[in-house]
């Protein structure tokens, strides 16, 4: 896990780091000019070997409906925001007029002993809690909007009303119809990037939108304070950033105010 620390007293310091450190960012191009360059680059001898690595992730298409019905179920957050939910009862009203199958909807709470549990084939609208959202979301900025394809699920994604409604827009112009079927194309998965003043921003090589802020848990309303002024913060900058006490679970990335 990696975890960044952050004093109290050197948090508003880090803001005004932040906020100059954008102000540097421009358009331009950097190149960087090593201070020497060998004159021959040595070849390479039988016994070196390049590093291994992974294969890449194929992504494949999926097939929504066929013999005019559908598998996949529509999933939103059990604590949704009211747009999440309209985006949702949108979304199955569309899906019908478009392909003629009927589509189930439900929230993602999971109690396997009552039959709800992580399907395999889901349309995931909003912040659910599902890993493929979490993934995506961690991906976005404030007016970013994801139509992706994670574990044979469709994941739709923004923090806002109007480009949640994009998405879903997306995802119908998308569709791939034929007799009694419908596609997603694997190359139609996409974050859709907003306009923003600054490229960018990573700690230790990580994009700030894959982080969490921690706070340590109890009446310190200083540390609170602090943490949720780091969080408006970079909302400017288009990063929003969820901020929890240390009593929950920790994820690879944190930002702790401590």
């Amino acid at each position: 896990m990696k975890n960044i620390f952050i004093k109290i007293a050197a948090v508003l310091l880090l803001a005004a780091m932040t906020v100059s450190c954008f102000a540097g960012c421009n358009n331009e191009p950097v190149v960087e000019t090593p201070e020497s360059t060998p004159e021959e680059t040595p070849a390479q001898t039988p016994e070196e070997t390049p590093a291994e690595t992974e294969p890449p992730v194929v992504i494949e298409d999926l097939k929504l409906v066929e013999n005019g019905a559908t598998a996949y179920k529509v999933i939103r957050s059990q604590s949704c925001e009211g747009y999440e939910m309209a985006a949702t009862s949108a979304f199955v009203k569309t899906f019908k007029e478009k392909t003629g199958a009927t589509i189930a909807a439900s929230d993602d709470w999971i109690n396997e002993a009552l039959g709800y549990v992580d399907g395999e084939f889901e349309v995931l609208i909003g912040r659910t809690e599902r890993p493929e959202s979490l993934e995506v979301y961690s991906k976005l900025r404030i007016d970013d909007y994801a139509v992706s394809i994670v574990n044979k699920k469709v994941v739709i994604a923004a923090f806002n009303e109007e480009k949640l409604n994009e998405a879903v827009n997306y995802f119908f112009e998308k569709l791939s119809m034929a007799e009694a079927e419908a596609k997603f194309l694997a190359d139609d998965s996409a974050i859709i990037k907003g306009e923003y003043a600054i490229d960018d921003l990573t700690l230790d090589g990580v994009p700030v939108s894959a982080f969490r802020i921690i706070h340590k848990n109890g009446p310190t309303e200083t540390i609170k304070n602090a943490a949720a002024r780091l969080a408006e913060k970079l909302l400017e900058y288009g990063y929003n950033i969820e901020v929890k006490s240390d009593v929950v679970d920790p994820i690879d990335h944190e930002i702790v105010i401590c």
